[in-house]
């Protein structure tokens, strides 16, 4: 492979990488993309043990990896992004809880 051709390849390479981080920035600007991406990491099951003791495992070790290729992408794009995305999640989560639950006390009267 000429050196050209390798130089080519390293840019295409490049603008692809900053693409991707574009990407993740975009969401990241975003109350809804925030929002998308704690779900998805909790969906991902990132803080939760996998073992199970049987084959589910193996099923929990593959969303998980997800999980960490969507962080690891968070985390290229700016350092404190997992803090931010989780914080304002469970914020909301809990929120969304307390409604549900005095929704739930309300119409038990």
């Amino acid at each position: 492979m000429s050196e050209a051709h390798k130089t080519q390849l390293h840019k295409i390479a490049e603008r692809l990488r900053k693409q991707r981080l574009d990407d993740v920035a975009a969401l990241l600007g975003l109350p809804a993309g925030r929002r998308f991406l704690g779900r998805l990491l909790e969906d991902c099951r990132l803080f939760k043990l996998s073992y199970t003791g049987n084959a589910q495992t193996h099923f929990f070790e593959g969303i998980r990896n997800v999980g960490l290729k969507v962080l690891d992408e968070l985390t290229d794009a700016n350092e404190d992004a997992l803090e931010i995305v989780m914080k304002e999640y469970r914020k909301e989560k809990a929120e969304h809880d307390r409604a549900i639950a005095d929704a739930g006390s309300s119409g038990a009267e």
